[in-house]
């Protein structure tokens, strides 16, 4: 095991199911690389793409650190009054509209590349 899934182990059942279902997408689906920063999972394509950080509420945020520049996502992701990144907030595992992902990490994955 490594340090992202050591991290991800230690959370609580409600947000360890989450996180284990985007951290498997971001790496397998999305082929993007984890790293721990700042104490919380990241995930790398050319550069930062994204982050993945439970909150004391017990949801988790799945954000992306160019969140200003994915377009057609208003009132799905949020800025919170952040500059620069935005989040999209999942509170369980039934809640997860993979389609409405796939279109964000798609936005994502093109500015990545860009």
């Amino acid at each position: 095991m490594n340090e992202v899934d050591d991290y991800i182990l230690s959370q609580s059942k409600g947000i360890r199911e989450i996180l284990i279902h985007l951290h498997d997408l971001l790496i397998h689906r999305y082929g993007l690389s984890p790293k721990m920063r700042y104490g919380i999972p990241f995930y790398d394509g050319n550069k930062w793409l994204c982050y993945l950080n439970p909150r004391q509420d017990e949801k988790v945020d799945l954000t992306f650190l160019k969140g200003k520049e994915l377009k057609g996502f208003n009132g799905i992701l949020e800025s919170r009054d952040r500059k620069m990144v935005k989040s999209l907030l999942i509170d369980s595992l039934a809640t997860i509209d993979e389609k409405q992902l796939e279109g964000i990490m798609q936005a994502a994955l093109a500015l990545d590349r860009a």
